[in-house]
Parts: structure tokens; sequence; C-alpha cells
């Protein structure tokens, strides 16, 4: 991983070059979907507190990660994008979202849109909530979206591990790289998936999406999340970490 502290675009001119920061959960979607297929990249570490001028006007006008530069100069934005667009190009195997499989496909992507829809807002909303009132609404709007989450995942798949069974496949890039950051609610709101018969497949799947090595490489440790999370947090004041 190269830094972004250059006065010129940082990329590699004959391989794909993902702009990346650890602490996105969105930018981790990218990395996955790079290391399940096996594919070559340039890694360039955009430090959000210091962005370099060059990544604004060159890479990406929204200032955000992921970002993804093709052989041929091609910019890409997006981490749903960008994920899909490695798993359809390098992906032979074609068992990441198959490919010749419209039920599948809809059905992994019914489960994806299901967390970024029901349960991501509500996390931040926790977080952001200023009352005891509204941090109890926002948890049970958690504990309902993943016991919806849980039952999709028995629907597809009843005995595991993954949302594909034994397969770990584009419903695990998306999805596990925003559960893994559930320490942030944990650590902060006090938070806790409960050991339930209502969520034990939801359990015995994140046990086993934390043990692939695609995750388990590309996942920073809990204090990086626990730290970043703060931000959201009422009344934070950033100088006074300083």
């Amino acid at each position: 991983m190269s830094s972004s502290s250059t006065s010129q675009p940082d990329f590699a001119p004959n391989k794909l070059t993902l702009y990346d920061n650890p602490i996105c959960p969105y930018a981790q979607r990218a990395v996955v979907a790079l290391k399940e297929t096996n594919t070559d990249y340039h890694n360039v570490y955009i430090d959000f507190k210091n962005k370099p001028e060059w990544y604004t006007k060159v890479i990406n006008p929204q200032g955000k990660v992921p970002a993804l530069r093709l052989e041929d100069g091609t910019i890409l934005i997006e981490s749903l994008i960008i994920a899909e667009y490695v798993v359809d190009r390098f992906d032979r195997t074609h068992k990441l979202l198959p490919s010749d499989d419209p039920k599948t496909r809809a059905q992994i992507r019914l489960f994806t849109n299901h967390y970024d829809t029901a349960i991501s807002p509500n996390v931040y909303g926790l977080l952001r909530a200023a009352t005891s009132e509204e941090q109890q609404q926002k948890t049970q709007a958690i504990l309902d979206g993943l016991a919806q989450l849980n039952q999709l995942l028995v629907q597809q798949s009843p005995e595991g591990p993954f949302f594909l069974g034994n397969q770990f496949s584009f419903a695990e890039i998306v999805v596990a790289p925003l559960v893994v950051r559930l320490i942030g609610i944990e650590y902060h709101r006090g938070f806790k998936i409960p050991q339930t018969k209502e969520y034990a497949r939801l359990n015995q799947w994140i046990k086993a999406f934390k043990a692939h090595p695609s995750i388990k490489e590309s996942t920073a440790e809990d204090s990086v999340f626990i730290e970043g999370f703060k931000k959201f947090l009422p009344g934070y004041n950033p100088s006074a970490t300083q």
C-alpha cells in the first residue's frame, strides 16, 4: 500500500489501482472482491484528514473511497459498482455472483439491500441518538432488521454457514464489512446481537465470515472502528481528542 501524500496522482500504469482507507466499510467491499478473485492491484491509502488535492480533482470529485482506476485510465466509483465489476471480470468460477442464475443473483441483491436500507441507517442513528428513548428505538429497529436478516439466511440456506451454503459469495463481500463494524455500537452504545434462536443462523454466519481469509485479512483492528465512530456521537468535539 502506498501513501497518498504525493503532489501527483498515484497509480500503477499497467494494473488496477484501488484508492482505499481501512476504516471505510465500502472500501473494504472492493478489497474483499479483489482478494476473492486473486486480482493483482496497486493500493493507495487516502488519508481522510489530509486528503490530497489530486484525489478530488482527478480521481473522485466526491472525495470518497473506494475508487478504482482501470488499466486504461477509466475511473469507477461507488463500492457496489466496483465490487460487481471486479467479480464479473475476474471471477472465473462464476460462483461469487452466478452469471447464469438470475434467481440467485436476485436473492443476493435482496439480502444486501435489506442490510443497506433496514439496518445501516439505524446503526448510525443509534450513534447519533441523544436521548435514551431514541437509543431504545434505534436499538429495537436494528434488532428487528437483524431478525429479518436471520430469516433471509434461513430461507436461502438453513444449514449455512454462508448465505449460499458452503459458498462464500457476493452477499458476504457486500454485507460482512458493515457487520464487523457493529463493534462501534457495541462499545459506544452497549449493543449486542442476542445469542438466541431468533438470531442463531445470523450468529453462525457472522462466525463463518469472520474466519474467512479475505475478510480476516482486510479487517482493521476493533480500536480503529471504535475511534472512527466517535464522530457520530452527539456533542463530539474532535479537538478534545487531540
